[in-house]
Formats: structure tokens, C-alpha cells, sequence
């Protein structure tokens, strides 16, 4: 579960930027801002909050922060600009950082942050195994700088967490090249790719991950939907998206976790559809895409097995939109 999300996290403007210790401790003392997507956060919903939800959920935490720059589309600067946090401060934004993995899996007794989650009432640490550094960034020196001083810095003093990285918003172009080769230079865990794209792109891309380097950094695809005009949440688009898991389940060597995005949203009240989930005041409402999700999310398996189709049409339309994923589920050992 990504928190506080993509653009949130590194802000509009360097002043702007998502800083998780605003977020936690009384929520009286908490301190409220408005995002790159103009609408305002109480912070009633903080990290400590987030973290006890994933807990109820059985979801594994992802935190997600800035890598000492901001969203590209900030308004100080417009569109296609970056600026970064001054190296003169970049090392207490590191500590930030630091402190934040210490918050979640620090002991209760013996260090100063683990201690005040146990007096916030969870004395037991989350057990955070990742955390995302950088969304979408534009991968220039500046990027390179700030985040390469971050990754050493948590490599260093939490060898034992994975780190993932970004490449750009897009699956192709100057920012993917430049995210992976960063990547491989560093040895980043993982990747995170987004891409909003059309059904047929999903349709003619079903071996998109067969090429990847199986020996080099993870996929983890953090933000992906297929994408209409109109941006509906239908059976067209949630049937492209199950063709891509299918893609995904054959290279789970490579692809090592996914989230469809967005997540949850009010109805009539979005800057961004579709999302996967739609409420009012007094109903949720399901999508299509939502049950494609719900399928494979609750049966992933542990072994792929694979398979060749027989076709009675040798027509490429019709045999591309046809796609099998055959998982083993090992029963679970006493």
C-alpha cells in the first residue's frame, strides 16, 4: 500500500515537499497543507495512521518520499523545470528519512523514534520491508545527486530494507532510460514504472516484460490503468488490464509487485479517473477494474506453469486478446 501516493509525496515546490513527521503525534499539533492537486489534507490520516491500516489490512507498507526534489510540474518554475532541497540541507532530509525506518521498526525501549511510536500506543514495531524514494521524477543531475546520497544512506544503516527507485512517468523515453541506468549503476532494488495507456497498448504488448533483464533491479509496477476516452472503469478496459497481469504473473522473476492506480475516490468529487474504487456518503461502488484486481490479488500463485494455446482462428486480433495464467498454490506447511 503506497502512501501518501505519487505527486503528494514530493510536493509542489520544495516547500511543499510531504514530511512524515508533521503527520504523526496529536492531531491537534499536526501541520495541514494543500497538494500539487489543489485540495487540502488535515493530516488526520498521517503515517501513523497509515501504518495501522496496512496492519488491519495485512498489507505490506510502502512509504513513499521525495528524493530531494519536487514534482516537475511545480508551480514555482513551471512545467518541465527541477530545482532540489540545497545540498546544505540535504543531509538532515536524509536523517528524515532515517528516522522514518527507525519510527516503523525501531525498538520500543532502546531508541529514541521506536519509543515514541510505543507512546503513540504501538509499542510493537511495523516490520517496514520497503520504502519508495523519488515518483515520476525528471532524471537529471540534480535527481541523480540527491538520490543517490539517499539510497547509500539507508544501504548503509538499513542494509535489510529495499529501496525502490523511480523511471519517469512514462514506459519509454529520456527519464525510463536515465531511471534504469541509475539503477543498475547503484543496484536499486526496485524500479517503479507507471504508465496510463490505452486497451490496445495492453493488447500488443502482452511480451513487454519478456525482454527484461531477469539478472538486474526489480519491476515494481506502481501506478498502471487502462485508459479510454471518456476514462471510463468498464469491462473493455478492466479485460485489457487482466491481459497485462496475465503478462505480469509469466515474468513474476522480474515484475515483483503492482498496484492499479488510483485507489479510492469520492464520486463526482475527483481530479483523476478512473480509480478503482468510487464512494458517496452512503455506498462504495465496485468497478470492473476492481474485481480483475480482487481475482488475481486473492489467488497469486507460487509456481507459473506455462502453457501453449490452440487456436481456431489464425486471426493476430483475435488470438491477441485471448491470454491464460496457470499458477500452482502450494498449500501451506504445518
Amino acid at each position: 500500500m503506497r502512501f501518501p501516493g505519487g505527486c503528494v509525496a514530493h510536493g509542489d515546490g520544495i516547500a511543499n515537499i510531504y514530511r512524515w513527521k508533521t503527520t504523526i503525534g496529536p492531531l491537534e499539533a499536526r501541520k495541514p497543507m494543500r497538494n500539487l492537486w489543489n485540495y487540502h489534507q488535515t493530516t488526520g490520516l498521517g503515517y501513523y495512521e497509515y501504518f495501522q491500516f496496512c496492519e488491519d489490512m495485512g498489507a505490506e507498507p510502502l512509504p513513499v518520499l521525495a528524493a530531494g526534489v519536487p514534482c516537475q510540474n511545480s508551480s514555482d518554475g513551471g512545467a518541465g523545470q527541477q530545482c532540489g532541497i540545497p545540498m546544505t540541507d540535504m543531509d538532515e532530509y536524509v536523517q528524515d528519512i532515517l528516522d522514518l525506518i527507525e519510527w516503523a521498526n525501531g525498538d520500543a525501549k532502546t531508541t529514541h523514534w521506536g519509543r515514541l511510536r510505543a507512546a503513540s500506543g504501538h509499542p510493537k514495531p511495523f516490520n517496514l520491508k520497503y520504502i519508495g524514494i523519488g515518483n515520476e521524477d525528471l532524471i537529471t543531475d540534480i535527481f541523480e545527486e540527491r538520490f543517490t546520497m539517499i539510497f547509500n544512506a539507508i544501504k548503509k544503516k538499513y542494509p535489510e530494507i529495499k529501496v525502490i527507485g523511480t523511471s519517469g512517468p512514462f514506459y519509454e523515453g529520456t527519464d525510463y532510460v536515465e531511471g534504469w541506468g541509475i539503477a543498475r549503476k547503484l543496484g536499486v532494488d526496485l524500479i517503479d514504472e507507471h504508465y496510463y495507456v490505452s486497451p490496445g497498448w495492453f493488447i500488443h504488448n502482452q511480451d513487454y516484460y519478456d525482454k527484461y533483464d531477469r539478472n538486474g533491479s526489480k519491476v515494481y509496477l506502481g501506478e498502471y490503468a487502462s485508459h479510454l476516452p471518456g476514462r471510463p472503469n468498464n469491462l473493455e478496459t478492466a479485460l485489457s488490464e487482466a491481459l497485462h497481469l496475465n503478462n505480469l504473473e509469466r515474468n513474476g522473476d522480474v515484475v515483483a509487485m503492482s498496484s492499479y492506480a488510483p485507489l479510492f475516490a469520492k464520486e463526482g468529487f475527483t481530479q483523476w479517473n478512473p480509480d478503482l474504487i468510487y464512494f458517496t456518503n452512503t455506498e462504495v461502488k465496485l468497478t470492473p477494474g476492481y474485481y480483475v484486481q480482487h481475482l488475481y490479488g486473492n489467488t497469486p500463485g507460487d509456481e507459473y506453469i506455462p502453457a501453449d494455446l490452440q487456436y481456431s482462428s489464425n486471426d493476430p486480433g483475435v488470438i491477441k486478446r485471448v491470454s491464460t495464467s496457470i499458477v500452482k498454490i502450494r498449500k501451506p506447511t504445518s
